[in-house]
């Protein structure tokens, strides 16, 4: 059965690669929904984590909302905390970057739930890069999980907000460097705005 899958993605993979742009594909609603009809219809029949992470690579396109309900169902649904599809269905959201309010309610939630674990490391992510500012207590919240405090700070750093700075200055002494780092140099970039500003 994987094996009939793995060539239909492959198929779906040729198709998308024919079309050249990243416009030709948000102008082809039939492309998209014939992405979503192939995996609501196989990926439940998928074994194999792998090939699970590879029937998601069609959706790792900036701008397809259409696939978010897919997605978040398929996550929400999952019972593997560290499983490596379960984390890729987050990468797929920071790829899309959707702004929709109700796809960010949800993934507000889902990354509020320790019982999925590291796979929520892209979806923290992905809240940030919407910018939506509903999304700044959960990633300060999120400062406190081990599991996803490096993405939540991450997340947290595309704001830039002066109002944020202690929240950075909490992490110049992590012991994780590249925790340190974030905060580092996210500092530098709010003292630098604000000195422009005077």
């Amino acid at each position: 059965m994987d094996n009939q899958i793995v060539r239909k993605i492959e198929a779906l993979k040729a198709k998308m690669d024919s079309l050249g742009t990243l416009q030709e594909f948000d102008n082809n609603p039939e492309m998209k929904k014939e992405i979503i009809a192939f995996l609501q219809n196989n990926f439940d029949k998928i074994e194999e984590d792998n090939i699970k992470c590879y029937a998601l690579y069609p959706t790792h396109v900036p701008g397809f909302d259409e696939v978010v309900p897919f997605l978040l169902q398929i996550f929400k649904s999952s019972y593997e905390p560290d499983s490596s599809y379960k984390w890729k269905i987050g990468n797929a959201l920071e790829t899309i970057g959707t702004k929709r309010k109700e796809y960010i309610e949800d993934m507000k939630k889902l990354v509020l739930d320790k019982k999925h674990g590291i796979s929520r490391q892209m979806m923290v992510l992905a809240l940030g890069k919407s910018k939506d500012e509903s999304v700044v207590p959960v990633l300060i919240q999120l400062l406190d999980d081990k599991d996803v405090v490096g993405h939540a700070l991450s997340a947290l750093a595309k704001f830039k907000s002066p109002e944020l700075q202690p929240y950075f200055e909490r992490f110049l002494d992590h012991k994780t460097t590249y925790i340190r780092n974030i905060a580092k140099r996210t500092i530098a970039q709010i003292e630098k705005m604000a000195s422009k500003q005077i």
